[in-house]
């Protein structure tokens, strides 16, 4: 159970890796350095799937934060808060908002 579980967040984690170098222009792009960050998470749940509870759902999500937080050369332990919304839609999927929150404190 557990080398299964291994290997699909080391599968999620590639991914995210893939998707955020597709978006992101990696020349000019640079997260704020040394300032708290937010991530909202929102997912689209397609037809007939159910919405996990909120503890479940950024669990989740943790190989894909790894993954884009990887891309971006940033430590994610710089999140200081994170948001899951859920949306309905014709086919299921996830989106990444990463906000600075402004100024160390």
């Amino acid at each position: 159970h557990w080398g299964m579980k291994a290997a699909h967040a080391r599968r999620m984690r590639d991914l995210a890796r893939i998707w955020t170098r597709q978006v992101t222009p990696h020349e000019d792009y640079r997260l704020p350095t040394e300032v708290p960050l937010s991530v909202q998470w929102t997912i689209v749940l397609g037809k007939g799937k159910r919405q996990r509870d909120i503890d479940n759902t950024i669990a989740a999500c943790k190989p894909l934060m790894d993954g884009i937080f990887d891309v971006l050369e940033a430590d994610d332990k710089r999140v200081t808060q994170v948001g899951v919304r859920w949306e309905r839609g014709t086919e299921s999927g996830i989106k990444c908002r990463i906000a600075s929150l402004g100024t160390r404190g």
